[in-house]
């Protein structure tokens, strides 16, 4: 007696159509992927962007600050002028300038640190000498500059610290525009408060 075939439940195009709906299904998985991978990219290359700007800030100051400490104890070249009087002055000038530094530093607390972006998790700082000067660290650092110059008062001595100060002044005024997008009252704050070397 001849068998009978048996009949499969799936017939062949039912079967086609189920492997090709697979290839589907894998196609839109890979695009989906794709989409979200190209989505994480572009937030992490944002996000580096930002970070690597902000360290780079950071970077080029304690740059600027090793080149001024070589010149001014390497290679300071010939004195402008001799006075007595200008070496007691740069002593009690870099002595205020090292006081307003450390009360500063002592303010800040958790939340300093050398790159201009705000700390994960860190809050706007308004109280001690914040209270008058948005960036008394920045504004002890110039004033430091002066008295070292008047210590040491030469032609090179006297232009790497004005290529810190110009520097800081620019860093400064990025820093102000990260603190205000992270902090709504920082406008109100910056109104009544002195910037580097008290000016507005």
């Amino acid at each position: 007696m001849p068998l009978e075939k048996s009949r499969v439940p799936y017939a062949r195009g039912t079967f086609g159509g189920e492997r090709q709906a697979s290839r589907s299904d894998a196609v839109k998985a890979r695009a989906q992927k794709g989409s979200n991978t190209g989505a994480f990219a572009r937030g992490w290359r944002d996000a580096g962007d930002f970070v690597s700007r902000s360290d780079g800030y950071a970077l080029a100051q304690t740059l600027l600050l090793i080149a001024f400490a070589a010149v001014f104890f390497f290679f300071p070249g010939p004195l402008l002028f001799l006075s007595r009087t200008a070496l007691r002055a740069g002593t009690i000038v870099c002595a205020a300038a090292l006081l307003v530094l450390v009360v500063s530093m002592i303010t800040l607390r958790r939340v300093i640190q050398v790159a201009p972006a705000p700390k994960e998790g860190g809050h706007l700082v308004v109280a001690g000498i914040y209270r008058w000067l948005r960036h008394p660290i920045y504004t002890a650092m110039v004033v430091l500059l002066v008295g070292l110059w008047l210590r040491q008062p030469t032609l090179a001595t006297g232009a790497a610290a004005a290529v810190v100060i110009a520097f800081l002044n620019v860093k400064a005024r990025y820093e102000e525009s990260l603190l205000q997008a992270a902090f709504p009252d920082y406008a109100a704050y910056r109104a009544r408060t002195f910037g580097v070397m008290v000016l507005r």
